[in-house]
């Protein structure tokens, strides 16, 4: 698009399983922690990535919102973060040219099963409204724009596993045909027994055998992920208006890319062929070549054929660099967060820029590909261009480039 301003993330916001904001994250992948525990959320035999020890009040004061629905409250806490880092005045955004675009995954399912249980036992007329309401997907959405009286385009994608960077990438493109000034991007997930029941049932779900159950993505031994929970927002900016206003830009958004393989539900194209077209199609737009990408944050939801469709796509673009690129994922420390996980996976991204240090994978145990590396340990080194993948359950795909800022 001619005439296209650069796009930058001018502030973060992060609600994990590792706590809350980019330092915890940092600590976790630095420090080779597993997030993964037992879960005190309801009943189930399976190791999850729960958020522990949050409270709505230490990000936001609002009672009422206190009220809400954990993936609410998450959201909120991670939008409020993120307008506190970027250092913009209330006023700049209590406006019609600011825009929110919120993805999910799984949406409100704690509010959802509540109401459906409620179907099954007692019928349809013992519904309760406030449960009701709270459990559309639009919900933690309305929540942000009520709290900050944001009044631009509020835009819902229930995009599941891919549903940050999706979000990622509507917002991108908002800006870019200049229909707004700033993007508030947001996505969130939460942990619920019936999901968790369903996704096991699906095969999606690393079983409990013997204390052994984690998330091993690229690995032999791979069978399943470890669900989890959190929320990620970002401030998406043109840099002159980052700029103008005061603003520091974190990082540039060079590319977002988005595709699906429509082979069906719950089987994504091993081949690699969509995982390639989305990720050339994402380089191609920032004007670089494969030798130009520093670190590649993997996206595969941990299963046999979601590895494949990444591992084989990667290499289908990479396997003729001069030397080998290194490939991470963040599963095994993080557990799959659902919608979050693309957006937590380029904050991740933004961490490696500013720190200069790549970060390696947990307990892998793999050969390297062809030009792709695996590192275990996390290294120091000049990164200025990383790659981030998102793979969702039913085929669909996210690939963005993210750019030091020169």
């Amino acid at each position: 698009m001619k005439n296209s301003p650069k796009l930058v993330i001018t502030g973060y916001g992060l609600i994990g399983p590792f706590g809350v904001g980019g330092e915890t994250l940092l600590q976790a992948l630095r420090d080779k922690c597993s997030c993964t525990s037992e879960c005190t959320l309801f009943d189930t035999h399976h190791q999850v990535a729960e958020v522990r020890d949050f409270r709505l009040a230490d990000y936001v004061r609002n009672p009422r919102a206190e009220r809400s629905p954990r993936i609410s409250q998450f959201a909120l806490a991670a939008a409020a973060q993120t307008l506190s880092q970027s250092g913009i005045d209330s006023k700049r955004i209590a406006n019609e040219s600011t825009a929110i675009v919120y993805g999910t995954g799984m949406g409100p399912a704690v509010a959802t099963e509540r109401s459906l249980d409620t179907i099954v036992t007692q019928g349809l007329n013992a519904v309760e409204p406030l449960n009701f309401q709270e459990s559309v997907f639009n919900a933690p959405a309305s929540l942000i724009s009520i709290q900050f009286k944001i009044k631009g385009p509020i835009i819902v994608l229930p995009m599941g596993w891919t549903a940050g960077l999706y979000a990622l990438k509507q917002g991108y493109d908002l800006l870019r045909r200049k229909t707004i000034e700033r993007v508030l991007v947001v996505t969130a997930d939460e942990l619920a027994g019936k999901t968790l029941d369903a996704l096991d049932r699906l095969g999606f779900i690393s079983p409990n055998d013997g204390g052994d159950e984690q998330a091993r993505p690229f690995d032999g031994r791979v069978n399943g992920t470890v669900l989890g929970e959190g929320a990620a927002a970002v401030l998406l900016e043109s840099e002159d208006a980052a700029r103008n206003r005061g603003g520091t830009p974190r990082v540039r958004i060079s590319s977002c890319a988005v595709g699906g393989d429509a082979l069906g539900p719950g089987v994504p194209d091993a081949s690699g062929n969509a995982m390639a077209k989305v990720i050339r199609r994402a380089i191609s737009q920032t004007g670089r070549s494969i030798a130009d990408i520093d670190h590649v944050l993997a996206g595969t939801i941990t299963t046999r054929e979601s590895d494949l469709a990444e591992l084989n796509g990667i290499e289908m673009l990479f396997g003729k660099r001069d030397y080998p690129c290194p490939v991470t994922s963040l599963k095994p420390y993080i557990g799959e967060t659902m919608g979050p996980a693309g957006l937590i996976s380029l904050i991740a991204g933004i961490l490696e820029i500013e720190q200069g240090t790549v970060f390696g994978n947990r307990e892998l145990k793999r050969a390297d590909g062809a030009g792709i590396t695996f590192p275990i340990e996390s290294e120091k080194q000049s990164v200025r261009t990383v790659l981030i993948n998102a793979i969702g359950v039913s085929g669909t795909y996210a690939s963005v480039v993210l750019e030091a800022v020169t």
